[in-house]
């Protein structure tokens, strides 16, 4: 018989065959099952001696019983459980027999609650709860050391139990679109968290403890509206850098995740609320280190203003607003934006111009424009070696045909 290391079932297929001769399984990594398998409690999941991956997502006939008898049957070597979109209500004691599982998702199905016996899973990494009808974590969570992603978004969920800070190597967690209102202090102890998604709750602060988390915190996603405050800590952290960070270690520093009405979403930028006549002396003093920024200006990019974006040494996005139309053409040259990847302009009239060898890893130029004068000031496109992507966006408000525009 033929040595099967990865098989897919799809709908309609009839499991029989896994038992006849031409088929050995007992070899078999990875097993898919796609759709509505015929009788998929009848699987002998058994046979499966070395399996490290099991994807049952979508399957509409995997219920708590099958379940509970697939589990009494796995492997213990399984690394992976899938089971997205399935019928379960809630996850079957023998789950505990997976010792080395290390992988489980359950978004999308129905389950209300996660079992006790999910301590015992010692080696799960990543567990990924999304959309379901989860009202709380079990303290046993404190028992997965080796967790390192923790998904509850989209849940009931209005709280998050003191045991996350024992999870010393979790290094993402999104509470996203859940109704916890504030975290608890015990996150400051996350000595490795690295991203924490806070958007569309009505978290505002997070507690001074967690300034302790700033030197390893990366990304915090938060709404654009009030924003979440940020404790004591972190600022101080970004002011002297990450303590033995080299330059390409930096090129991952803190940025606030935000939805923007520019274009398509803008995923880790730090947006400085509110128009200014300069940039704010609080983003030189202390966030110099950022890798994207989006300013709105009132009416012009003063010198001083313009050498400080220049030698952001991290800088790969920039967003500039202006509220009025500036004066004169912003002149960019050869100095300085040495890494910026993409630049957004949002003016009535783009009026910038690139000299020659002008922001030289520049990709997308990007530009929302509305009405006035026509300008002949050349843009000088022709200077950026490097982009690959131009886009130009309008307010339907405004015709096509209005001078500005058409220029």
């Amino acid at each position: 018989p033929r040595l099967i290391r990865r098989l897919s079932l799809q709908g309609g297929y009839p499991v029989d065959c896994l038992s006849s001769m031409s088929m050995d399984v007992s070899h078999t990594c990875s097993l898919v099952v796609l759709g509505d398998v015929a009788r998929p409690k009848g699987i002998p999941f058994y046979m499966f001696k070395r399996l490290r991956v099991l994807d049952l997502e979508d399957n509409k006939d995997i219920q708590d019983s099958h379940l509970q008898g697939i589990c009494e049957q796995l492997s213990l070597r399984v690394r992976y459980l899938g089971l997205k979109g399935t019928r379960i209500r809630k996850l079957p004691q023998e789950m505990r027999k997976l010792k080395h599982l290390e992988i489980l998702y359950v978004g999308s199905t129905r389950i209300s609650e996660l079992p006790q016996e999910i301590g015992e899973l010692k080696h799960l990494r990543i567990l990924d709860v999304r959309n379901t009808d989860i009202t709380e974590l079990p303290l046993q969570i404190r028992e997965l050391q080796h967790l390192h992603t923790l998904d509850v978004r989209n849940t009931p969920i209005s709280e998050l139990p003191p045991q996350v800070g024992k999870l010393q190597n979790l290094k993402i967690m999104c509470v996203r679109s859940t109704g916890v209102r504030e975290l608890p202090k015990e996150i400051g102890e996350l000595n490795h968290l690295q991203t924490l998604d806070v958007r569309n709750t009505r978290v505002r602060e997070l507690p001074w403890q967690a300034g302790q988390i700033s030197q390893s915190l990366r990304v915090l996603a938060g709404d654009s509206g009030d924003g979440v405050r940020l404790p004591e800590g972190v600022c101080e952290a970004l002011i002297n850098g990450i303590p033995g960070a080299t330059r390409a270690k930096c090129r991952e520093v803190l940025s606030i995740a935000i939805i923007d009405r520019f274009g398509p979403p803008l995923v880790g930028i730090f947006k400085v609320p509110g128009s200014h006549m300069r940039i704010p002396k609080m983003i030189k003093d202390h966030f110099r280190v950022l890798s994207c920024l989006d300013i709105r200006l009132c009416h012009k990019l003063e010198d001083d203003d313009q050498k400080f974006l220049a030698e952001m040494p991290n800088l790969q996005t920039l967003v500039l607003r202006f509220e009025a139309l500036p004066r004169q053409p912003i002149t960019i040259n050869g100095t300085g934006f040495q890494m910026l990847e993409s630049f957004r302009v949002d003016s009535r009239v783009p009026r910038i111009a690139f000299h020659e060898d002008a922001m030289p890893n520049l990709k997308l130029l990007e530009f929302k424009f509305y009405a006035g004068p026509a300008s002949n000031d050349a843009i000088g496109i022709t200077n950026l070696k490097s982009l690959q992507k131009v886009v130009f966006r309008c307010s339907p408000w405004y015709k096509s045909d209005a001078p500005g525009i058409s220029a």
